[in-house]
């Protein structure tokens, strides 16, 4: 593209989540950032290893919570530090080192927990950050996708409670909609 910009145009599938998915959805990003923020990226000593996805226990707790709240359904509720690993290759892209973000390596978390049952309407969302992880990793950039969602989530969240106090005008007064599809310069 000109000046060597990437864009992605995709005609396939489109889904609109419902308002408790959404909810849901939004409270992990916002845990997962969160997690980034606080200690994940640059490590740490307490729940993990240097580097590694997650680092914090409450984190990892708090994250594996949240993730079960989707509905996905594994073979078996692993550890926190585990399930961590799990959630930041399906719903994140940038790179952790010593981690394993190729859902086809025998290495991947989900090998060692597969899932067994993930919620349909989540699937276009799994297959966005899959794609946005192959074309990052593909062109060597080390984007953080979270960082991108999670200030949108924290305000779809703020909204929704601002409805649910019988406040509508906080922010948008659009429809409500957790809207990830802001544009992203690499």
């Amino acid at each position: 593209m000109k000046n060597f910009r990437l864009g992605i145009l995709d005609w396939g599938q489109t889904k609109k989540l419902d308002g408790p998915l959404k909810h849901k959805l939004a409270r992990l990003l916002v845990a997962m950032h969160q997690a980034e923020r606080e200690g994940g990226k640059e490590g740490g000593k307490e729940g993990g290893k240097e580097g590694g996805v997650c680092v914090r226990r409450r984190d990892q707790e708090r994250i594996k919570r949240e993730f079960y709240r989707l509905g996905v359904v594994t073979e078996r509720e692993d550890d926190a530090e585990e399930v961590c690993k799990m959630v930041f290759s399906m719903f994140d892209t940038r790179y952790v080192p010593n981690f394993c973000g190729n859902p086809f390596d025998k290495d991947h978390a989900l090998h060692a927990n597969a899932v067994v049952s993930f919620p349909a309407d989540l699937c276009y969302v799994l297959r966005t950050v899959q794609i946005l992880r192959g074309m990052s990793g593909g062109l060597g950039v080390d984007f953080d996708l979270t960082q991108v969602w999670a200030p949108m989530a924290e305000e779809f969240l703020k909204r929704e409670a601002a409805v649910k106090k019988g406040r509508t005008s906080v922010g948008r007064e659009d429809e409500d909609v957790l809207d990830l599809s802001r544009a992203v310069t690499l």
